[in-house]
């Protein structure tokens, strides 16, 4: 799920989401907005319905905060068409 600002948000901001949040993980798109995508299990047979909209509740729940958090405290990020995009991440 991605979502198109008109300001840029950091990587160390992505990077604190992902130390904070244990579903859910916050990258860049190949346009340098902010994305955010979640896994699900489905080996071995798939999964029940209950755990399926416990899951589809949970990824709700995400997007909202997602969209919250990329979106909080722009005052002083630059405007997208003016920001550079994200480098690459790199192996600790």
């Amino acid at each position: 799920m991605g979502i198109e600002l008109d300001h840029t948000v950091s990587l160390e901001r992505i990077n604190d989401w992902n130390r904070d949040k244990r579903f859910g993980t916050a990258v860049f798109d190949t346009d340098g907005y902010p994305y955010l995508k979640m896994d699900l299990n489905l080996d071995f047979g798939g999964i029940t319905a209950p755990a399926f909209e416990d899951n589809l509740d949970l990824w709700e729940r995400l997007v909202a905060e997602f969209s919250d958090y990329v979106t909080a405290d722009k005052t002083d990020a630059p405007q997208m068409e003016t920001a550079p995009k994200p480098g690459p991440l790199q192996e600790l």
